[in-house]
This record gives structure tokens, sequence and C-alpha cells, in this order.
């Protein structure tokens, strides 16, 4: 009876084994043989797994059922099962990838929805819902076929909910890996582009200095000519270089001078630049993420949260002109980067 207990636990048969001899012991039981043990386990896992059996098929209706006939037809061009094409996770964070996996989780989520009033009665755990669908990833489809309808639609069951799960949990490393990568990208960039910059900038200074140097040089080559003059008076030298003095020279050090200050000005934008410029790229690997996996923020990220939800709300659709009409695309249509997304796909 206790073994029958834990079984509805602890589905591992090891597991199992483990905590009865802990509760023979902390009770003072006399220890049975490892073969009577092993044996009253395998009889609890029978049994609840035959209550399971019951449970499910009681409670399916011929709707559900149906649907989780249908996981184990063939599509694909006849080729691959559906229930085979469900289980593939791919870590992909190409735009292409990344869409097929967000359509595989729609479609799980649908499903997830149908089975989830069941499986709240099955009552299984997380523990429960990895055993079974464990069970489906290491089976070959025509295996899973040649079980009673009942054992297979249990095992149906605990592989939607486990592989629906896991494809949430896929998707959202999939937006901190995109991120991650887009924030790389953009630091990188804003660093060859800053670099970029200082050095125009340094060339810039140099001509500058050089245009003053030779002003000064000039200047004073015509004041020293003034006074090394033999015939002048020191009157008209001195008018002379007054003169010198007060004639409105066009330095050549003025366009330097604009382009270093027009540069300093720049290098404010030039990391906002670069994240407009990325922009799109960004979007056509986030934006199916966001349209499937749901985020729960706290009071901090509330506006972040709210801006979510109203991008899933409008799918996609963040404004006017957001996605301008571009003939062409490999990829989806109403793309305004047609470039991008050929590059990316």
């Amino acid at each position: 009876m206790g073994a029958i207990c834990i079984a509805r636990v602890h589905l591992k048969p090891r597991l199992n084994f483990g905590h009865c001899i802990d509760f023979l012991v902390a009770n003072r039981i006399q220890l049975p043989g490892a073969r009577r043990l092993t044996d009253l386990i395998r009889a609890g896992l029978s049994e609840r797994k035959e209550d399971l059996m019951r449970l499910a098929d009681s409670n399916l209706s011929a709707d559900l059922r149906a649907m989780l006939d249908s996981l184990f037809v063939q599509e694909d061009g006849g080729k691959r099962y559906r229930l085979t094409l469900l289980s593939r996770i791919s870590q992909s964070t190409r735009p292409g990838k990344i869409r097929k996996t967000a359509a595989d989780l729609e479609v799980l989520t649908e499903l997830h929805g149908k089975i989830a009033p069941v499986l709240e009665i099955l009552d299984i755990g997380p523990e429960g819902i990895r055993y079974y669908a464990g069970g489906v990833h290491r089976s070959e489809v025509f295996q899973l076929q040649r079980r009673t309808d009942a054992d297979r639609y249990l095992h149906a069951i605990a592989f939607i909910a486990d592989q629906h799960y896991r494809l949430q949990d896929a998707m959202v490393d999939m937006l901190l890996s995109v991120m991650q990568s887009f924030r790389t990208t953009v630091d990188r960039e804003h660093r060859d582009e800053v670099f970029a910059q200082r050095k125009a900038v340094g060339a810039r200074l140099g001509e500058m200095l050089d245009a003053v140097d030779t002003e000064i040089l000039g200047l004073r080559e015509e004041i020293r000519a003034l006074l090394d003059h033999e015939t002048m008076s020191d009157a008209r030298k001195l008018d002379g270089i007054r003169a010198v003095l007060d004639r409105d020279r066009e330095s050549a050090a003025d366009i330097p001078r604009e382009d270093i200050r027009k540069g300093a000005a720049d290098d404010e934008g030039v990391f906002h630049d670069i994240l407009e410029d990325r922009s799109i790229r960004l979007q056509n690997r986030i934006s199916p993420i966001l349209k499937q996996v749901d985020l729960i923020g706290d009071a901090s990220t509330a506006d972040l949260v709210a801006a979510i939800a109203c991008f899933r709300e409008r799918d996609g659709s963040i404004g006017p002109g957001s996605w301008q009409s571009s003939p062409g695309c490999p990829d989806h249509d109403g793309c305004a980067a047609r470039e991008d997304c050929r590059q990316d796909a």
C-alpha cells in the first residue's frame, strides 16, 4: 500500500525504491528482500498507471480523441508524423527558424488549451508530465500505435503539455539570445563608428593645426619683411604692420574647425542611428516570439508589459507606415527591409 501511495508522487522505480527503504527504516519495519520490494513497486506503478488511463479514457470526449489520434497521422508529404514534427525544437535564432518555432508553439498552445481540463483531472504534476512525455520522446511512432487507446492517449496528453512548456522556455531563450546578440552587435558597431570618428577628428585637428601654423608663419614673415625694409620710414613700417594685423584674413583652419565641431555633435546620435538602422532585423526576429509567449512583469516593467500587450493586440502592426509594402520580399508581405530579410532568412 505504501508503494502505491509513493507511486502517486514519484514515478521512477529507483526513486520509489529509495523512498520505500526510508519509510521502512523510519517506521522500524523489517526490511523485505529486494525482489519483493521491487515487485511491490512495479505493482504500485502499474496500478497507478491503470488509474490514470481510466481517468483519461473516461474524461476524453470524441473530439479530443480525434484530436489526439491526429498526432499519429502522417504529414509533410506523407513522410513524417505530426507527433514527430511537433517534437522538434530548434534553438536557431534565424528569422525563418523562429517563425517555424512560433508556429509550432501556436499549435501546441491550442492543443494544450483543449487537453487542460483532462490534465487537471489527472493531476500528475510536472514530474509525471515529464515521465510520460519521456516515453513518447524515446519511442518510435509505431511503438506508440501498438499501445492501447487509453495508454496512448495518456502519453499523448503528457507529451502535449511537456512540449508546450519546453517550447515556451525555448522561445524565451531565443528572445534573450536575440537581444544579447543585438546589443553586442550594436555596441561593436557603435565602438567602431566612434573610433573612426575620433580618427577623422584627429586628422582634421592636425590639418587645423597645420593651417594655423601656416597663417602664423605667413603673418610673421610679412611683419618681418616690413621691419627689415631699409628705405621705409618707421612711421610707414608701423602703419604697414597695423594694416597687416587689421587685414580680414580668411582662415584656412575654419573648415577643419567646423568639421571637428560637427563630428563632436554627431557622436551623440551615432548610437541611436545604429539602433534605428538595425531595428527591422530585430523586429523580424522578436515579433513572432512576442506574439506567442506570455511575459509577466512587475511594477518596474509595467510600461514594457503594456507595450508588449498592445503589440500583440495589433498583431505586430505598431503604427502607420511601420510596415510599408515592399514587393518581392521572400519572407513575408509588408516588409520595409527586403534586403535585410533576404540576408537574414
